[in-house]
């Protein structure tokens, strides 16, 4: 009965640990949006479960964006990314 215990106990406490890092693999750190694999996965999840076909997707491609990191610093170009991010 204590093995149990500490088996159940042992498995919950690996699932605590495991949850962080199922978000760092699929989720960018700075803006908190799906990574491009996790992307590319939950998409073709939806299309292969989509029964009318459609769908949406937006591009954003910043021009120059280099520029911004160059003029401005990274701070404020992570934090233009963050903003387009939530938009």
């Amino acid at each position: 009965m204590a093995e149990e215990q500490e088996s159940s106990s042992l498995t919950g406490e690996i699932e605590t640990l495991r949850r962080p890092l199922r978000y760092y693999q699929e989720y960018d750190q700075l803006t908190g949006t799906f990574n491009k694999a996790a992307f590319c996965k939950k998409g073709s999840e939806l299309l292969s479960a989509s029964y009318d076909g459609l769908f949406d997707v937006v591009c954003i491609d910043i021009e120059r964006f280099k520029l911004v990191n160059d003029i401005y610093g990274m701070k404020r170009g992570d934090s233009l990314l963050c903003h387009v991010a939530r938009a």
